[in-house]
């Protein structure tokens, strides 16, 4: 709500005329009028003032807000990632540039904010100048915020930043040249829980933990995997073992883009190494599993995981992808069909198929 709707508001609901208010304040009427008409703006000496008659802060009065609440930083979110879907980058991006500006002393918008760039860097027309964008808007969370799990957050986004960068050695600066072991907090808090009677929060909690260690597991295979083109038997027996585990505990319908990331880094290594029917195993996998989601890409938990939703949808962006829908769908498409690893499939008659059906799907309009 902006000034001109507030001094209005605020006028009526006390059963002021503008004649009234004006003598208050002692100017004439139809500067008031101009005012609510949000033709012309108090000047600002009378701020103090009216804010006091409108029992107000000043603040209050000009409708600004320096923090957003969760809820609102969600939707926030996903309103511009659709958006970068289907507009130009710089128009959207003018967009987030206001809120930043708006709500600076808000670090969970920042850090999201920098999310959110991130997620669609290759839309980009100078991806390197939005990740350097990201990293400033992450070193005000890191550098003033208070709350350590968003000092985290931030951490590790920066440290993807430069990844996406290629300065490994920005992300050993930032993140040190050990490797420490996780620490077992959720596994604590359940233990807690339990002690005190709630089940509940407890089975929850070791759930929560188990759910994000499997992903990681599953993930980090992915990335030894594509390392282990030296060692054939090596990446064989990651791939059999990996491949087993996502089977027992059906990550393909649990979590999309944690699969996706599995399947196109086995797919990729089949190819380095010259087994193109491997490969397009591994695809047609991928592929299957993308056009038969029966949740939208959205995260959930399962029979097995029945503890993780309301956890899930606590997270600062709620159940939905970083990314739109949209977006997801171009980036699959063009992740198989313009992949320079999958260029030796061209004249693989399967591979010209899964193309063909992610082409026909992403033609698809909702």
């Amino acid at each position: 709500m902006k000034i001109h709707e507030i001094i209005r508001k605020q006028r009526k609901e006390r059963g002021l005329t503008q004649e009234e208010l004006a003598r208050y304040l002692g100017v004439s009427a139809p500067a008031v009028n101009k005012w609510e008409k949000g033709q012309s703006y108090p000047d600002i000496t009378l701020l103090p003032v009216m804010a006091a008659y409108f029992n107000m802060s000043v603040d209050e009065l000009l409708g600004y807000e320096p923090q957003m609440i969760k809820q609102d930083i969600e939707k926030l979110y996903h309103r511009l990632a659709k958006r970068f879907s289907s507009e130009p980058f710089e128009v959207v991006k003018a967009e987030c540039d206001e809120y930043v500006k708006k709500y600076h002393s808000c670090f969970q918008l920042l850090l999201q904010m920098a999310v959110l760039y991130v997620n669609h860097v290759p839309l980009a027309p100078a991806p390197k100048e939005i990740l350097e964008e990201a990293i400033t808007l992450l070193d005000c969370v890191i550098e003033d915020c208070g709350e350590v799990q968003l000092v985290k957050e931030a951490v590790i986004t920066k440290g993807g930043c430069y990844l996406m960068m290629e300065n490994p050695q920005e992300v050993l600066d930032l993140l040190g040249g050990e490797v420490h072991a996780i620490m077992q907090d959720a596994e604590m808090q359940a233990q807690a829980f339990q002690m005190k009677g709630d089940m509940e929060k407890a089975r929850e909690a070791l759930q929560v933990s188990m759910y994000q260690h499997l992903l990681m597991f599953v993930g980090d295979s992915a990335l030894l995997v594509s390392w282990e083109t030296e060692s054939p038997a090596k990446a064989d027996e990651v791939i059999r073992r990996t491949l087993k585990v996502m089977e027992i505990y059906q990550i393909d319908k649990l979590h999309f883009n944690v699969m996706a990331q599995v399947y196109l880094s086995f797919a990729q290594h089949y190819c380095i190494v010259k087994r193109p029917e491997d490969a397009v195993d591994i695809l047609e996998r991928y592929v299957n599993v993308f056009l038969n989601q029966e949740h939208a890409l959205e995260l959930h938990g399962d029979e097995y995981f029945d503890k993780i939703d309301n956890w899930l949808s606590n997270l600062t962006l709620g159940k939905e992808p970083p990314r739109s829908e949209a977006v997801v769908r171009q980036s699959v498409l063009g992740t198989v069909a313009e992949n320079p690893v999958f260029a030796c499939l061209k004249d693989n008659a399967r591979y010209r198929h899964l193309v063909k059906r992610l082409e026909e799907y992403c033609g698809r309009t909702n």
